[in-house]
């Protein structure tokens, strides 16, 4: 008969040695992360190439230099680099026809081709930045660095200077225009022509 006063353990031998083995194996402390060197050179060919073709790692065709990366933004440019590819600048010409007192908002203006004025730039190519020299030497500047100073970005800086005169403090205060001599006022300047009313 099996004397049950003494209990067998029938896995111990096997449980211990599963235990040292458990104990032995080394786990890493911290997963490698796998880079390009270990996928095969094929896969890595056509991965790279895919990045390549995305323009994700193909900056050899981005501007580099400031300059690059303002002219090729947008279409509006500074007046520096006009100046330094040799350019030049053009006025919008119809602005006496408009006889805007410089006292007054833009906004009032009734005649019919000022809703279609105002919003054009003010010269070609459009400017980011523009000084208005004014004969008795007063100069503002105006800039619009989206679309280029338009003309009623002009006609507002200027009656921001003027709206708290009267039409008897500037008997000169129709606007007659605005001209570019690069020699007189500078690459970025204009001067500002001012009527009789």
């Amino acid at each position: 008969m099996i004397n049950t006063a003494e209990p067998i353990d029938i896995n111990t031998a096997d449980e211990d040695s599963t235990r040292t083995n458990r104990r032995d194996r080394k786990m890493p402390d911290v997963m490698i992360p796998t880079t390009l060197k270990h996928i095969p050179p094929s896969t890595r060919r056509r991965r790279e190439s895919k990045v390549s073709d995305s323009g994700v790692s193909d900056m050899s065709t981005s501007p580099t230099s400031p300059r690059e990366r303002r002219m090729s933004g947008s279409a509006v440019a500074h007046p520096d680099d006009v100046e330094d590819e040799g350019g030049s600048v053009e006025v919008i010409d119809k602005l006496k026809k408009l006889k805007w007192h410089i006292n007054t908002p833009a906004s009032k203006l009734d005649h019919i081709d000022a809703p279609d004025l105002l919003s054009q730039p003010l010269t070609s190519p459009p400017l980011r930045v523009l000084h208005l020299i004014f004969p008795q030497g007063l100069t503002l500047t105006v800039r619009n660095t989206k679309t280029g100073v338009t003309v009623k970005d002009a006609m507002d800086m200027i009656y921001k200077k003027f709206k708290k005169m009267k039409d008897d403090e500037i008997p000169e205060g129709v606007l007659g225009g605005f001209v570019w001599d690069k020699e007189e006022y500078g690459f970025g300047g204009l001067g500002v022509v001012l009527v009789r009313q």
